[in-house]
């Protein structure tokens, strides 16, 4: 028989090589979640089989390693879309009792509740921590448990005879043994009875079924608790009996930040793992050189009861680290990665705005300044390093930096910047925030100019929660919710939260050079005028426009300019105006022009000579900017 699969598609990476197409027969899982499943009509309903597993065959659900033996070497199922790992090391003498050239599916085994034990096996190379001397030693206690041969074309039972009469059985490579269940207290006797000796449950396999290459109901797995796998983003430190600062400042592990992997995908679904930790676990876990290490980055594997409605584990309880199987780090591109970072730590500001944290003010402004250095770093953050180094340069003191070897940080934020950078993905604090409900009317109600974030905490719990509520209130409502400037905000909402296009940009910048034409024809004074901020920056879009106004008698110009505005009804309503600035809502009269402009939101349709709204605007200049002599 040949290799399995027989075109082997090999990728080396570093001193791993990977097979990229094995597929082998996954089962579907039939969790009873602590209640025991009674085999009816129903069950075959949910779980789409035929008929109840009467006559099906049954065997112990192994608490081991999935792999598969290609005829020559150890592959390790490392994903659902079929990339696998080849055992990094395997005792020439545990191979050689094994028969070449035919492929076999089964576990790696050392016994149960040792699954973490059998999972280390596939990585483990000697001279590393370990010498070939006592990884052999390991290897005594290792059962290969063999229950399929996808090699072999038959069926089932067809199978099972073939494996009988070819392996020969012996103290480390064994088959396992399957029973056909008679009837629904057979199959119940024989769940009881393995669990209750700390198995994890039953494997049932449909009688006369082929050997398929994906997930299927002609294999089912039924026990008391589900498992998974999950992505470690970052770390949380121990409380209560926890709470120790242990050698070199590092902290003793509370929970695993993770993220759900399902299928080889990440999910982005974001949990904690506080529970099924040793003390030793908690202690190293940031060691490098321990054995209970666990890497940001690595992938773990938990046990849970059952999910909530949204998809978050429940009662979850670390087993082990993964290291039969693998996921692709979601990286970020260097010239996007402060960008990313900085956006996670605004939205971290959001959520401490609308919380109700006692320090949320402290907090905020430690962020503020954060994200304000962040913005005048140039350097791609490409580690917590350089991000270490970085912000000492814009003033901040760390004082942990010799941690960074133990990938474990004292500071939060260094922390933080750590896991966003590993992991590729959002913070579990930012998840949070955009899934709370105050958080999210906070955010949204505080977009209109001049509602601050206490504001709109005010109105959230007034019971106002969205824009349409808050238009209706002031309507409904005999009281002034809002200040006259709220009230000019919310009245050009819409319109002022779309950007502004440049070819309407420079149709403003028409506008303005035509009245400061017209009034210098009246006055011998120099006046100068010019658009400012993103148009001057040369941006494609504006928030706002800006216009600054120069002269030797800036404040009779400034009055003269805005009078003008107004007669010309270009001035449609003011936030606030003072002797040399106004902050005022406008709108511009466009006729006879090719160049497009912005439709108000309930436009059924664009003229050219429309009126059209623009976005706040400053109008006109602080006189200290510039001004000109004759």
């Amino acid at each position: 028989m040949a290799l399995f699969p027989e075109k082997q598609e090999i990728r080396v990476l570093g001193n791993k090589t990977y097979v990229d197409n094995l597929k082998v027969m996954l089962a579907k899982s039939m969790v009873t979640k602590g209640v025991k499943i009674k085999i009816n009509e129903k069950t075959c309903q949910d779980y789409c089989i035929n008929q109840p597993p009467i006559n099906w065959w049954a065997s112990e659900k192994l608490d081991g390693i999935r792999a598969v033996w290609d005829g020559e070497k150890f592959l390790s199922r490392g994903s659902a879309n079929g990339s696998a790992k080849v055992y990094s090391y395997v005792p020439k003498w545990f191979e050689d009792l094994i028969p070449k050239g035919i492929a076999l599916d089964g576990e790696i085994w050392v016994g149960r509740n040792k699954f973490q034990e059998a999972g280390k096996l596939s990585s483990l190379i000697p001279g590393g921590k370990y010498s070939e001397s006592q990884i052999n030693e390991m290897w005594k206690d290792v059962k290969f448990m063999i229950f399929d041969i996808p090699s072999y074309k038959g069926l089932f039972e067809e199978r099972m005879s073939y494996l009988s009469k070819t392996i020969k059985p012996n103290d480390n490579i064994r088959l396992v043994k399957h029973h056909k269940i008679k009837s629904d207290e057979d199959l119940t006797r024989m769940y009881d009875d393995l669990t209750s000796h700390g198995a994890e449950g039953v494997m049932l396999r449909a009688p006369h079924s082929p050997y398929l290459t994906k997930r299927t109901n002609l294999l089912l797995k039924m026990k008391i608790i589900d498992d998974s796998e999950a992505l470690v983003v970052g770390y949380t430190n121990g409380t209560g009996k926890y709470d120790k600062v242990l050698g070199n400042g590092m902290y003793m592990l509370g929970s695993l930040n993770t993220e759900l992997v399902e299928h080889g995908k990440r999910t982005g679904i974001l949990f904690n793992i506080g529970t099924g930790f040793t003390d030793e676990q908690r202690t190293a876990y940031c060691d490098v050189n321990s054995p209970h290490n666990i890497p940001i980055g690595s992938l773990v594997s938990f046990s849970f009861m059952e999910k909530s409605t949204d998809g978050i584990p429940r009662h979850p309880s670390f087993r082990g680290l993964r290291y039969d199987q693998f996921i692709p780090s979601k990286t970020i591109p260097e010239t996007e990665i402060n960008t990313f970072i900085i956006e996670q730590f605004k939205e971290i500001i959001k959520g401490l705005k609308s919380g109700n944290d006692k320090n949320k003010g402290f907090k905020i402004g430690q962020y503020n300044k954060i994200v304000n250095s962040l913005l005048k770093i140039e350097k791609p953050i490409v580690d917590t390093q350089v991000a270490l180094e970085e912000l000492r340069k814009c003033g901040h003191k760390f004082t942990n930096e010799n941690y960074a070897k133990n990938k474990c940080w004292k500071s939060s934020i260094l922390t933080k910047i750590d896991t966003i950078i590993k992991s590729g993905g959002q913070l579990q604090e930012v998840k949070m925030v955009k899934k709370d409900p105050r958080s999210i009317s906070i955010n949204m109600l505080s977009k209109v100019p001049h509602i601050g974030d206490v504001k709109a905490g005010k109105l959230f719990d007034m019971g106002i929660t969205t824009i349409e509520e808050l238009k209706l209130s002031i309507q409904s409502s005999t009281e002034d919710i809002l200040t006259s400037q709220q009230k000019v905000g919310l009245k050009y909402f819409e319109d002022l939260s779309l950007r502004i296009p440049r070819k309407e940009m420079k149709l403003w910048e028409q506008m303005v050079q035509r009245i400061t034409k017209k009034l210098s024809s009246k006055t011998c004074d120099t006046l100068v005028s010019e658009l400012a901020g993103s148009f001057r920056r040369k941006k494609s879009t504006s928030g706002d426009i800006d216009v600054l106004l120069t002269s030797d008698n800036h404040v009779e110009f400034y009055t003269k300019f805005v009078n003008e505005l107004m007669k010309e009804k270009i001035i449609v309503d003011i936030f606030s105006k003072g002797e040399t600035q106004i902050m005022a809502v406008a709108k511009l009269k466009v006729k006879g022009s090719d160049i497009p402009v912005r439709r108000p939101p309930n436009s059924s349709k664009c003229e050219l000579d429309q009126t059209v709204a623009s976005a706040p605007r400053h109008l006109p200049t602080n006189p200290s900017e510039k001004k000109l002599t004759k």
